[in-house]
């Protein structure tokens, strides 16, 4: 038989096979899949799988997608993508539910029925630039007493928590009794009224705050109660500044009585902005922006220190300031901490998987040397820390200075503990007495003093109030009049997981602290530090002579009167030209050394990219010459 003919039969009996095991592999494994990626990321979690494994009731989920505009409109397709990860995973949760959950896939068009119907269940419409038609990426569900969870819309720039979101809005739905939870802050965390001696829009409130009122019954506390209500099962107290005596009696109270309460203080709260002053503009400087309940913590047997707050070089944040000359400069500053997982106390379940937290200004917790409770660190400073009085950072936020000032005192530092124990009454002769301004107003009736605990109490308390605020760990994106957070650290997910913990609910932690698809160079945040180890001493001793050299510059210059030189000797004169010459090679080493702080980092850039973008086409090559010579060099056959 004709050898070309067995050729283009193989050939075709080949792709007959390829073609029919596409399609079987189509059919048979539409939901395998091998992840690769470090933190598991398109794996469905054991939180996710035990929260399916609990569902009791059907639920319905209706996914919109706008599939024929993204197939018409180019500036849509660009979501179709990340439609398919979004449909996959969801099918995922499907075939994992036992038969609870069922998937309806919707395409709202243009003014169809469908799309009213999406509206009406809360989808917000992305609209079309140049068009009047919206497109719609979100998800409806209903469980079986008609209660409903929706996610309006799914953002790309959120796919690290998409499978948190999904997961809560499932747990949601089968579990309709919400934790109410009591807030009590003096801090305007609901929003509040602008300052009126400045130009500034409504503050709006903390996104920690909507999302808590998004999965909780939240109750405003006001910081004056004198009684906790008895419907709130768990106490939320935001820096409380200057609490009167009948509050914290009913914290006390509440705690003893079984309440779970997590608490954050601070000896300087920066988010705490004092009301200008036109007549005294320094008080805003002099004002106090700490909080404390020592009271209650003398009974509970911690310590927060008085005035100081914890510095760390090994986990300090790097920022930009401008110097002394009016240019920016990048440095370590001390105050502000980006923990990492070798900071957080991986025996406990709220802490151990997170990846990294932000705080600025913390302060320090301490045991009781006379505590009966049980006091369990949860996160900490690295050894190389050590404390810093508030004043340093009060008036003028130098990171050089304190830098400079940096001796470590070689011991962790704790800044969250979790408080276990039966203790007594902070207030052993019970509620203090209230002073009313209305003599003919009646005194609140309270309920019967407890003298101490009959159970172990459950208190967290941390030593940060900034590390909720918006600024420091998420940044908030708009779609119209919808706020979409962009998280750049895990301090939500500490907060939602130490609630979780509280209420002896663990299934939903192991999804917020998965890792996210944006992960820190390490290596890069490395050599910066071993950069400022080696380089920021003598560029401080360089500072430091080009200032001097500066002050002796201004006094000869002062002397002369304008360009009149005889009011100076021959000597100040050559000295006058040697401190010019001075400043000129100390500006010189300066840059150098500034320099030098980038060297390495720059250098690991350049690998990078030659990694990234040259290495695999020169393999390429090289494999493509040798084979080239190989065949050049092998024998013409006869």
């Amino acid at each position: 038989m004709n050898r070309n003919l067995l050729t283009l039969s193989g050939l075709v009996i080949a792709g007959v096979i390829l073609i029919a095991l596409n399609i079987t592999s189509t059919s048979l494994l539409r939901s395998a899949q091998i992840d690769l990626t470090e933190d598991k990321l398109y794996t469905l979690s054991d939180g996710t799988k035990a929260v399916l494994s609990k569902l009791d009731e059907p639920v319905t989920l209706r996914l919109y997608f706008s599939e024929k505009l993204a197939q018409e409109d180019p500036q849509v397709e660009g979501l179709r993508g990340y439609y398919e990860r979004v449909r996959e995973l969801i099918q995922q949760y499907v075939a994992r539910s036992g038969g609870k959950l069922t998937l309806e896939l919707l395409d709202p068009e243009p003014y169809s029925e469908l799309e009213d119907r999406a509206v009406a269940a809360g989808i917000k419409g992305l609209p079309l630039p140049g068009s009047n038609d919206n497109v719609y990426f979100g998800l409806a569900a209903t469980g079986s007493t008609d209660s409903e969870q929706v996610i309006p819309f799914f953002d790309p720039s959120k796919e690290n928590t998409l499978e948190y979101d999904l997961t809560k809005l499932v747990y949601t739905l089968g579990n309709p009794q919400k934790l109410t939870i009591g807030l009590c802050s003096s801090l305007p965390v609901d929003g509040g009224m602008p300052n009126p001696f400045m130009q500034q829009d409504m503050p709006e409130p903390w996104y920690i705050v909507d999302a808590l009122r998004e999965g909780f019954d939240v109750k405003n506390v006001p910081t004056n109660s004198k009684q906790i209500d008895a419907e709130i099962d768990l106490l939320l107290v935001i820096h409380p500044k200057n609490l009167p005596p009948a509050t914290q009696y009913a914290i006390d109270q509440f705690v003893l009585r079984g309440g779970r309460a997590i608490v954050f203080v601070d000896p300087w709260c920066e988010v705490d902005q004092p009301m200008e002053d036109p007549s005294n503009p320094m008080a805003r400087y002099t004002a106090s922006r700490s909080s404390n309940l020592d009271t209650l913590f003398a009974a509970w047997g911690v310590e927060l220190a008085k005035d100081k707050l914890a510095t760390d070089t090994d986990n300090a944040l790097r920022v930009n300031f401008p110097t002394s000359s009016g240019k920016m400069d990048v440095a370590p500053f001390l105050v502000w901490l980006g923990l990492r997982p070798e900071s957080f106390n991986h025996d406990e379940v709220m802490t151990r998987d997170l990846t990294q937290l932000q705080l600025r200004s913390a302060g320090i917790l301490t045991k009781k040397a006379d505590a009966t409770t049980e006091f369990t660190p949860l996160f900490e400073t690295s050894a190389n820390s050590s404390q810093v009085a508030v004043s340093e950072v009060q008036f003028q936020q130098d990171p050089k200075k304190l830098l400079a000032a940096f001796v470590s005192g070689n011991q962790k530092q704790v800044l969250a503990a979790r408080i276990t124990g039966k203790v007594k009454s902070a207030f052993p002769n019970g509620a203090p007495p209230v002073e009313s301004a209305d003599p003919e107003e009646q005194p609140e009736e309270l309920p019967a003093h407890l003298a101490e605990s009959a159970e172990p109490i459950h208190v967290m308390v941390v030593t940060d109030a900034d590390m909720l605020s918006d600024g420091t760990w998420v940044q908030i994106a708009r779609l119209g009049n919808t706020r979409i957070p962009v998280p750049r650290a895990d301090n939500g997910n500490f907060l939602f997981n130490a609630i979780d913990y509280m209420r002896g609910s663990t299934d939903m932690i192991s999804l917020r602290s998965r890792g996210g698809m944006l992960r820190p160079f390490e290596r890069v945040e490395e050599l910066q530090k071993e950069a400022d180890k080696r380089f920021r001493a003598e560029e401080q001793l360089l500072q430091a002579e080009l200032e001097a050299a500066d002050t002796r510059w201004q006094e000869l210059q002062s002397k002369r009167q304008g360009s009149n030189s005889l009011f100076l000797t021959d000597e100040e004169l050559a000295e006058l030209e040697r401190i010019g010459q001075q400043k000129l090679e100390t500006r010189g080493k300066l840059r150098k050394v500034q320099l030098d702080l980038r060297k390495d980092v720059d250098t690991l850039g350049s690998w990078m990219q030659f990694f990234n973008i040259w290495l695999l086409p020169l393999m390429i090559v090289v494999f493509a010459l040798t084979l080239w010579i190989a065949k050049s060099k092998r024998p013409a056959s006869a």
